[in-house]
């Protein structure tokens, strides 16, 4: 730590922060692995929503296992369209895994600078005329709204980099 004004300011660099993610991801990985293994996808009939979301946001940072993580979307479909998982967290997950195989997202949510660096845009979506209809349709919000979010939320700490 630092003192700047009589202020502490945390000085661990980016790599560092990004090497421990990494690391915890993987080791979450086992983990989550063995629950849906033995349970399939735990909706909320067998945890409750929190519990559920949480398993959810870990395989949606299992992006070195895709394989896996298109197993889960599989079966999270069936649980979402038995109202038994979220609409937005299975949408979430579907483009994640979409991004990972190369191919063009469906919902828009997994994003990225746009060319000059000044805002969030989605990464390539299929038809993008019908992409405010499709967040819609799993209680997203428009994606105008949504770069706005982002921007928002993210953004700011970009520039201070």
């Amino acid at each position: 730590m630092t003192r700047v004004d009589n202020c502490e300011i945390d000085t661990i660099g980016y790599d560092k922060v990004s090497r421990k993610i990494t690391i915890t991801d993987s080791l979450n990985f086992f983990s989550i692995k063995k629950i849906f293994q033995q349970h399939g996808y735990p909706g909320y009939n067998l945890v409750d929503t929190v519990s559920s979301h949480n398993f959810w946001l870990l395989v949606q940072h299992a992006d070195r296992h895709l394989d896996f993580q298109d197993s889960v979307v599989s079966q999270m479909k069936i649980e979402m369209e038995k109202e038994n998982a979220s609409q937005s967290d299975y949408a979430y997950l579907v483009d994640r895994v979409m991004i990972n195989k190369g191919e063009l997202q469906i919902y828009g949510s997994q994003m990225k600078l746009n060319d000059s660096s000044t805002s969030f845009e989605p990464k390539p979506v299929v038809e993008p005329s019908l992409l405010n209809e499709r967040r819609k349709s799993v209680g997203l919000p428009s994606i105008e709204e949504y770069i706005d979010l982002m921007n928002k939320h993210y953004y700011g700490s970009l520039k201070k980099q």
